[in-house]
Order: C-alpha cells, then sequence, then structure tokens
C-alpha cells in the first residue's frame, strides 16, 4: 500500500469497471490504454463478471439504481445493514444534473421498483431511511407499507430544509421548512438502540429533584426517612434508595462542608468522591431536605435525541452538486444504527455524502448513481476521504454499468 498526501496516490487500488454488452454476446477483456482514461485519472477495466466486480469491500457503480441492485442480489441479498434513500422528489423541476418529472403514477411506479429491490438487499435486522418531501411522504408512505409491512414502521423524522426562496406579494401556501424521513426495520423483532449524542459545549449542570412522584405504576410505596406515600410512589424501588441515601450520607463524612446550605460547587464534589470511591462517573444520592426527598440527577454533555432532527440541515455546503446530503445527517444515521464493518448502501449516490460518512466510521458501502460526474467529482471526493482516513486495507471497485434495459429518469445523461 502506498501512502501520500495525494489522492492520485491510491488510484492503484482503484479499478473503474465499465460493464457492456457488444453485439448482443458478453465479451470481456482487461487491460487499459490512454484512451481508456476518465477525468479523475481511473484506469478502465472492461469486464462483464459481475460476481468478482461486486466482491469488493466498498464498491461505487455508475449505472441504474434498479438495474443495478436488481443485479446486487446476488451478491448482496441479505447483506445490508442501513439502507439510506434520497431518490428524486418529482418536484418537477429539471436542472444540470437531474430530470426529475413524473407523473402520479411513473412515480409510484419507480419508487415501488426501487424498495422492492431494497427490501430484498436488507439484513434480517436492516433498517431502512428513505428521505422524501412532506408533499410526497403520504403516498410513497403507503408503498413502504405495503412493501415493509405498517408493522415495521419506526419513526417519520424531520430534518430542516433552509431553502431561501424569493416570493411575491401573495401566494398560494407557506414554503415547507423541512424534509422527513420515514425509518422501517426489515423486521418488527428488530431493537433500536437509543440516541444519544454528546455535546461538551452544552453541559447540563446537576441538580436535585423530588424523588415523589404522583403515578402509581410500580408500587413503590416503601418508608423512606420515615415517609410513606399516602398517594403516587416513589420513583426507584427501594433498594435504589436506601443505596443511594448512604452514598450521600457517606459523601457529607468524606467532605465535611454543609452541603445542606451550600452546594454551589457540589457537581465537583460528587464527581471527585464517585472517581475516588469507586472509580465510577456515576452514583446515586438521595437525601431529605426541608422535608422533601430529593434525588441527584448529575451533570450530563448527552442528549437523548427524538424525531425531531432541525438542528440539521439536510444540505450539504462542501461541494457544488445542488442536492448534496449534510456528511452530519448520515453520521447520526450510521452511528446510531450501525457498527464498524457493517454494509451501507445509498442507491442515489449523488455527490457521495453516504460514501464518504461511511468511509470515515470504517462502514463498508455501496453507492449507484447515474450521473456522469459520478465518474468524475463523486470519485474524486471519496478518493480523497479514503486517504485520509487510513482505510486502506479494504478494497475498492470504481464501475459503470451501461445499456441498461431499465430507465431512470432520476438522472440527465
Amino acid at each position: 500500500v502506498v501512502h501520500s498526501s495525494s489522492p492520485e496516490s491510491i488510484l492503484p487500488h482503484f479499478s473503474l469497471l465499465q460493464v457492456h454488452t457488444v453485439s448482443g454476446r458478453d465479451k470481456s477483456t482487461q487491460g487499459t490504454t490512454s484512451n481508456d482514461k476518465v477525468k479523475n485519472g481511473v484506469d478502465i477495466m472492461h469486464s462483464i463478471n459481475l460476481n468478482e466486480c461486486f466482491r469488493a469491500d466498498n464498491i461505487l457503480i455508475c449505472g441504474n439504481s434498479i438495474a443495478v441492485m436488481g443485479q446486487l442480489s446476488s451478491s448482496h441479498a441479505g447483506k445490508i445493514k442501513c439502507a439510506y434513500l434520497d431518490p428524486p422528489y418529482s418536484s418537477g423541476t429539471k436542472n444540470e444534473h437531474y430530470c426529475d418529472v413524473y407523473t402520479p403514477e411513473e412515480y409510484a411506479d419507480f419508487i415501488r421498483s426501487v424498495l422492492l429491490c431494497v427490501e430484498s438487499l436488507l439484513s434480517s435486522d436492516g433498517v431502512l431511511f428513505f428521505q422524501i418531501s412532506v408533499s410526497q411522504s403520504f403516498s410513497v408512505k403507503a408503498i413502504l407499507d405495503d412493501i415493509f409491512g405498517g408493522e415495521n414502521f419506526r419513526n417519520q423524522i424531520i430534518v430542516s430544509r433552509n431553502d431561501h426562496k424569493q416570493y411575491r406579494n401573495s401566494i398560494s401556501h407557506l414554503a415547507s421548512g423541512y424534509d422527513v424521513i420515514l425509518v422501517y426495520t426489515k423486521d418488527r423483532a428488530v431493537k433500536l438502540p437509543p440516541l444519544i449524542e454528546k455535546n461538551p459545549s452544552q453541559l447540563r449542570k446537576g441538580d436535585w429533584a423530588p424523588f415523589y412522584t404522583s403515578t402509581a405504576s410500580n408500587g413503590y410505596c416503601y418508608s423512606l426517612f420515615g415517609i410513606t406515600p399516602s398517594s403516587g410512589e416513589w420513583r426507584y424501588d427501594q433498594a435504589w434508595a436506601l443505596s443511594a441515601a448512604e452514598h450521600y450520607k457517606n459523601l457529607l463524612q468524606w467532605f465535611p462542608r454543609d452541603y445542606e446550605v451550600c452546594s454551589a460547587d457540589f457537581d465537583a464534589t460528587y464527581q471527585q468522591y464517585c472517581n475516588a470511591k469507586s472509580g465510577a462517573s456515576v452514583l446515586p444520592m438521595l437525601r431529605l431536605r426541608n422535608g422533601r426527598v430529593e434525588y441527584y440527577i448529575p451533570p450530563c454533555e448527552t442528549k437523548y435525541i427524538s424525531d425531531n432532527w432541525t438542528d440539521i440541515d439536510m444540505r450539504g455546503h462542501l461541494t457544488d452538486f445542488e442536492h448534496e446530503v449534510n456528511e452530519q445527517l448520515i453520521e447520526r444515521i450510521l452511528t446510531w444504527t450501525t457498527q464498524e464493518g457493517d454494509i451501507i448502501l445509498d442507491p442515489f449516490l449523488g455527490s457521495g455524502t453516504a460514501a464518504v460518512v461511511a468511509t470515515r466510521l470504517h462502514r463498508k458501502w455501496i453507492g449507484i448513481e447515474r450521473g456522469d460526474y459520478c465518474k468524475t467529482s463523486t470519485a474524486k471526493r471519496i478518493m480523497r476521504e479514503i486517504e485520509v482516513s487510513g482505510n486502506l486495507q479494504w478494497t475498492y471497485n470504481f464501475f459503470e454499468k451501461t445499456e441498461e434495459s431499465m430507465q431512470d429518469r432520476g438522472t440527465l445523461k
């Protein structure tokens, strides 16, 4: 493996494979000439052995997403842990890269064909993230429910959509400030971990809170400091409460200061006590103060994330690609639902964000995109990230599939 500060130094570790049919009969040759170079300098190898192409750890394919996924089924059926889809929205617009014009029937057929392919590739514990506009979300969810089953729907996440448009004096409707991501699992038995993120810049200070709660669902109605709830209950069981009260008593003996009166620096004292006594970062604390039983909520630099992801702008700003996805969005998805070595699929790769973030997080990936920019700007962006992250121990195949039997109008040639 050759290491260098230049992306070109890792080009020998890639191959751009052009799969094609000659006179109705499959032929394959290998080798390169000066005419077999594309703009990014990657060597083209002519081959039709797709099974060999698909054996790489990471694969970038320039081609029709439906046709390619159909061929991937022979090698990757049931192996994809996470699929992220940001398909055309049927917005009725055209630009340099996309022709996003469909009739409702054409769009429904297109989405259904894509999802049938994705469903066959997902592993039994796989998760699908389908990003779509609010206006299309209802019809798309109906298709998703039909293919994946309504019982496998997990969340409708909202992500910020910061469109800066100029409006006339009168409008027909308010602009949409967000898109949605529909989350489905392959199987209803799949359990997702809590989504927790650290943010040291927003450290929440410790606090004392009432140990009593007016609800009575667990039956925690024992005597504590001579107090037994007449209605409602304590928050935790008796064993937890006794242990927490003992820890607080020991802390007061360890630090002979009146923390019943002065608690301005209790957070720091609490952390010192935890580290000295058990090496733990958190120990339960319980006290009786002014006739009220209180439990201590330690300082925390983490927060639980809900389905409101408007803290992330879905648009990225690292390339000139019009619909670039924000790296933060993909990073949150992958760190939540995947582990190192899992395979990620993005059949509408665009500028390459999913492949870039997956590489950075040591996930394997398959990216599919039809536009010619896939062979130039997208490939270059991915290669730069591979060298920076140092993932040269994995294999990478970059190739193009031509003469598809199915049309994908999501991209202009």
